[in-house]
This record gives structure tokens, sequence and C-alpha cells, in this order.
């Protein structure tokens, strides 16, 4: 027999450490492989099966668009105009169609790439036929140099309209502090005069236009309904408004196209007396939220018959947002006992804050539908007291235009009713 000497002994020894050591990481490894996996950004597993990153970015999309599917709200749809017939020509208006808005900010501000879908791109994988001369125009007018192979995160950059450089210094497109960013009307009117300055030159047979309207929402940064800073949210437009350049869009629309159809990009209650208004024309109108990256292929998927508006709208929606009690306690409310109550610019954000504010919570507990519901059962929208009531899109008010206010305004509320004051109901 052979004797084993010390140095054979701790050789085993070592041996059979490494052993056990070898065991305990297999049965780790093997416990752990969807995590370890998933962290190389190769393969994970789901319910037994191997999947790559790819795949599952891929599994995403498909998931992003059938919820974009399922949300999507049908507000308006006069003579049939929706769905549009297969290869159906369109052209892309509006700065919004190229920087849209794709969710909110902060923790909810989701993730803004070069595999964020543009809207074109989902259209025409719908099987849309998208202007491309025009949608290429629309970029570098958005402050963009080339829509060939453009990706959101380049669309979303700190660009001015009009070719305006960085606007001023503030934020890009998806900030609260400038939603509302539309290229003016002399700026689509140079478009005509590249085009020999006649619908027919400069439209082709893309007759049909699709117009977005994108709103932001920011966690810690509620928006005031003073706008233009003069102490009142009676005066003026709001936030949840259309702009004047954005009317002007409407207006260009429907001189120089067949047919208008309008996306509402915003997570909040809009007033949309305007999709009503024969100044415009709007056949059609979708509520589309905000679409996060790949939600356009839903949109574009329910604008071609391919699938379904299949959502209902989950807040009121009023001709005039003054209408609500709480419109009234979201101004710029200061303590006044406290120093400091200047707004301040932050640098990071590239919005204002105001310091030392305060919102005033007069509605209690009609928040939303629970008010226009209520005051409806109690027959106040019919009363004397609500017709000599001046809201802000009252007629008497001298600084609302006459395009204004034949926008849903003054002649539905003092009328009465509850369809005067209502445009879309929660559940709509």
């Amino acid at each position: 027999m052979t004797k084993i000497t010390s140095k054979g002994k701790v050789g085993l020894g070592i041996m059979a450490v490494c052993i056990a050591l070898l065991i305990i990481a297999n049965v780790v490894l093997a416990a752990n492989e969807q995590v370890i996996s998933s962290s190389l950004g190769t393969t994970t597993q789901l319910g037994g099966g191997d999947y790559t990153a790819e795949e599952l970015y891929e599994q995403g999309v498909d998931i992003s668009t059938s919820i974009q599917e399922e949300g999507t709200v049908l507000l308006k749809n006069e003579g049939g105009l929706l769905p549009l017939a297969e290869g159906a020509k369109v052209s892309l208006l509006g700065s919004m169609s190229i920087n849209y808005v794709l969710g909110g900010t902060g923790s909810g501000g989701g993730k803004d790439d070069e595999r964020t879908v543009m809207m074109k791109d989902a259209f025409e994988s719908a099987g849309l036929d998208v202007n491309a001369d025009l949608y290429e125009w629309l970029a570098q007018a958005c402050g963009n140099a080339s829509a060939s192979g453009l990706t959101h995160t380049a669309a979303s950059a700190n660009v001015g309209v009009d070719g305006a450089g960085d606007n001023g210094g503030k934020a890009g497109w998806n900030n609260a502090a400038t939603p509302e960013l539309e290229l003016s009307p002399d700026t689509y009117a140079s478009w005509l005069d590249s085009h020999g300055n006649s619908a027919a030159g400069s439209v082709g047979d893309y007759k049909t236009a699709i117009v977005t309207f994108a709103r932001t929402g920011a966690e810690g940064a509620s928006l005031t309904v003073d706008k233009d800073g003069d102490g009142s949210g009676m005066t003026g437009t709001t936030y949840l408004e259309l702009t004047e350049n954005e009317r002007a869009l409407l207006r260009f629309a429907n001189e120089h196209f067949d047919h208008t159809i309008v996306l509402i990009n915003s997570a909040s209650p809009m007033e949309l007396g305007f999709i009503d208004n024969p100044a415009y024309n709007v056949d059609a109108c979708l509520w589309i939220g905000h679409p996060g990256e790949a939600g356009l292929y839903g949109v574009g998927n329910i604008l071609a018959g391919k699938a379904n508006p299949s959502g209902s709208l989950s807040d009121t929606f009023a001709y005039d947002m003054s209408t609500l009690p709480g419109y009234y306690g979201n101004g710029d409310t200061r303590y006044v006992n406290l120093e400091g109550n200047d707004s301040i610019w932050g640098e990071t954000s590239g919005q204002f804050f105001k310091t030392n504010g305060v919102y005033l919570y007069f509605e209690g507990i009609y928040v939303g539908y629970r008010w226009y519901e209520t005051a409806d059962k109690e027959g106040y929208f019919d009363s004397t007291a609500f017709k000599n009531t001046q809201f802000k899109n009252d007629a008497t008010d001298p600084l609302r235009t006459e395009e204004q206010l034949a926008d849903g305004g003054s002649a539905r509320k003092t009328e009465g009713g509850y369809e005067n004051v209502v445009q879309f109901p929660f559940g709509y």
C-alpha cells in the first residue's frame, strides 16, 4: 500500500475544497441564471424558455401597442372618415407630430432614446402613405437637420421652433415650461411658397392632414392657469387651451387640405370645443394620451382600421375649465408671512418653480366628474345663478376674440344645461 505523505494530504484537501466550491457556485449560478443573464443583457428565462434582450424588447413593443389600442378614445368621426383606407395618403402637421410627448416627467417620465418610434415610421408601419417631403420640411423647421434617420431623442433636443435656436435657454420640447411650441403661420406659409404657393402644388394627393396637439405633465410643478402672469386665471388663455399659433395651424389645414384629423397627445383633459368649430372643419379626433416609446404603432393601427379605439375617458372634458371649482384654487397663491416668495428659475429642470406656494382645495370631495354630475343632478346648470356667472370664456370678457368664443365659449354655457357645459363626460 502506498503511503500518503503530508504534502499529498494537503493537496487532496485543497482539491476537495475546490470541488465543494465549484458545486456551490454551480448551484448558485443555476438558481440565479435569469438575474445574471438579464444583467449581462443576453438572455433570460421566462416560463422555462430562453429569451434574448431583443426578443424581450419586441414583446414590450407588442404590449405597448396593445395598451395604446385599448386606451385610445375616439372623440369625433364626422362622416365616418376613420378608418382610413389602406395606403391612404396623409400629411403630418404640427411641431408635436415631430416632438410628441411620450410620457410625463419625474419618476414616471419613461425612457426617450433612439428606439422611441417616430410618428411617420409608426403610421407607415400601419400601411399609411405619409407625405415625406412635408415631414422632412417639418423636422427641419423644428430645428432638426434632417428627418432622415431621425430619432425621438434628436427630435426632442434643446431646439426652438422656426429654427430659433435653443428656446431662449429653456428646456426641450417635452418640458412643462415650453409645451405648446407650435410653428408660426408665416413658417407654414413659407412651405407653400417653396412649392409654388398652391394647394395642388404643395399638398398633391396627400389631402388628409393629421395634426397633433400635445401637453405634458410634471411631477412637482403643477401647471398654473395664469399663463400670461397678470395675476388672474380669468384672462388670456390657459395651458389647456389652444394657443394662437395652434389655431392658425387648424385654419391652415382647413384651407389647404380636404380633411383634418386631430390627435390629442395629453394626459390632462383639454378644452376641445374647437373640434366642432366650423372655422376649422375638424373631421375626426382621437385622444391618445401619452403613448410611451412605442404606443404610436397602436395609433397608426387605429387610423388604418387594423384596431379599434377601445378606451374610455378617465376624466371629464368641459368646454370651459373655469366651470370647475378646483380651477380657482390653482393660482399663484403665496403664504404672506414667509420670505422668498418669488418664482425661481431651475437651471436643471428648465422651468419656473414657485417658492412657498400653496394650492387651495375649494372643491372638497367634488373633484372632476363628481362636481359636474352632482351640479347637474341638483339643477345648478339650469339655474339663473349659473347663467349669470361670468366664466373665463364669457362674452363679456373683452380679451376674448370672436374666434375663441366660437370654440364653444359663452353661448354654450349661458344657455345652461349639462350638455352645454360638459363636452365629454367621465367614461365617454
